[in-house]
């Protein structure tokens, strides 16, 4: 039996709006003692370059050769592109970062989406009009 077999439409729709949430629950965070060491010892699969003008890209399968990381840009190019093949002189490269999970930014998000919900509660729940008790429709 599938598992949304004989869930609402409502629970659906809830469900897939909290998935679209789950990258807000990461960040990119710097690695390494130096760009080169940290590749050279980890060799992670993707890592996020970011040069020493500001600018940065995302590099899948980064490696150190002489004084130059080497890897395929990872911003969607075709594998046929010229450009897919990527080398950035280490002297322009100042860090390369992880996409890790974040507990502040996790805790933050469930705490917003739990606040949220109090706001619309509270905007949705009115007290009856004739009543002289203090309860409310809610």
């Amino acid at each position: 039996m599938l598992p949304f077999a004989h869930a609402s439409p409502r629970r659906i729709v809830a469900t897939l709006v909290l998935l679209a949430y789950l990258p807000a629950c990461t960040a990119w965070v710097s690695e390494g003692p130096t760009p080169a060491q940290y590749v050279q010892a980890a060799a992670p699969r993707s890592v996020r370059v970011v040069k020493h003008d500001g600018s940065h890209l995302q590099v899948a399968d980064p490696t150190i050769q002489g004084d130059t990381l080497v890897g395929r840009h990872s911003a969607g190019l075709a594998q046929h592109d010229s450009s897919y093949r990527i080398a950035v002189p280490l002297s322009a490269v100042q860090a390369v970062q992880l996409h890790k999970f974040s507990l502040g930014r996790t805790v933050g998000l469930i705490l917003g989406i739990q606040l949220f919900g109090l706001l619309i509660t509270k905007a949705t729940c009115t007290p009856p009009a004739n009543s002289k008790t203090s309860s409310s429709t809610c």
